[in-house]
């Protein structure tokens, strides 16, 4: 497996020492969200050499609140590549706090302005940038409208969310995401796509939230499912080693009592925070994490 890593403006490379590896470092095509844009600029009103998308255009949203003290110390993000590029001009404050990513990449380099992310992809990073200012209810809110109940789109959403910050190594986020995930596809009706299930292992480590839960609900589906679906998930196994383990693993004495149901499980046994941690959510599951406390966990003040 190929490390992850981005290339910085400036042209050298850096790979966090904790940095994860992905056999695929791009981020999934999703169903009909992208947007096209030209290269464009965030949090800052300096002129590119390109016409300039405004951030409310290209978001659909207000630039957030800037007021609030994040120091001076500024970085400019160029997520995406090509035509998709985007500049996201933020304080390196948030990012040091809440990613672990960037928090090494500073110490690495506490000179650095200018840093590229070809890889991720940047209609998902505004999720990531909205919250880091101050709008923590910004990515429950998304789900509170309802497109994760009537679209694969706002699953397919929350997946790309998980993976940037997987792999930029923002644990709330990354929490957060699973959390409205197994609670979207709880309240759908929905098991995650045979695709779904793939990606998560091509995008994740063993161990990973994502692989776990979705390890759980591939035992689901497997269990009640015949004729030619039983057969694609056979398929799915032969293509997927490491989830014929977990699969394996997870089979063992969990058959009886309903323990196989994904959502008899509490939502914190999907987080990437240390165990024994406090966790708002270590005593719920999800068919207890309503949409109303999915937004008010965002509103935690220890976030």
């Amino acid at each position: 497996m190929s490390s992850y890593s981005w290339q910085s403006a400036e042209g050298s490379q850096y790979t966090p020492s904790a940095s994860p590896s992905s056999s695929n470092a791009s981020t999934p095509a999703s169903t009909n969200h992208r947007r096209s844009t030209s290269m464009t600029s965030v949090g800052s009103e300096r002129t590119k050499s390109d016409a300039l998308v405004p951030f409310e255009t290209f978001t659909g949203i207000a630039v957030p609140d800037l007021g609030r003290n994040y120091g001076t110390m500024m970085v400019q993000l160029m997520v995406g590549s090509g035509q998709h590029r985007v500049i996201f001009e933020m304080h390196k404050q948030p990012l040091n706090d809440e990613s672990l990513y960037f928090r090494k990449l500073f110490a690495a380099r506490p000179g650095l302005n200018t840093h590229s992310l070809p890889d991720i992809d940047p209609a998902t990073f505004v999720f990531v940038y909205k919250w880091l200012y101050g709008n923590r209810k910004s990515i429950a809110q998304f789900i509170v409208l309802g497109r994760i109940n009537c679209e694969q789109e706002g699953i397919r959403t929350m997946i790309e969310l998980y993976f940037v910050a997987y792999h930029l190594k923002f644990t709330l986020i990354e929490d957060l995401a699973m959390e409205l995930l197994g609670n979207g596809y709880y309240h759908s009706g929905l098991y995650p796509s045979n695709d779904d299930i793939e990606l998560a292992y091509t995008k994740t480590e063993p161990g990973s939230a994502l692989r776990r839960y979705m390890a759980r609900q591939f035992q689901q589906k497997i269990l009640t499912s015949t004729g030619s679906s039983l057969d694609e998930l056979h398929g799915l196994l032969n293509r997927q080693p490491s989830l014929a383990v977990d699969f394996v693993l997870q089979s063992r004495g969990v058959l009886t009592n309903g323990l196989w149901r994904t959502e008899t499980l509490t939502v914190c046994e999907f987080h990437a925070h240390p165990r024994g941690d406090p966790c708002p959510t270590a005593q719920l599951t999800f068919t207890s994490i309503d949409y109303a406390y999915a937004t008010g966990r965002c509103d935690v003040s220890d976030m």
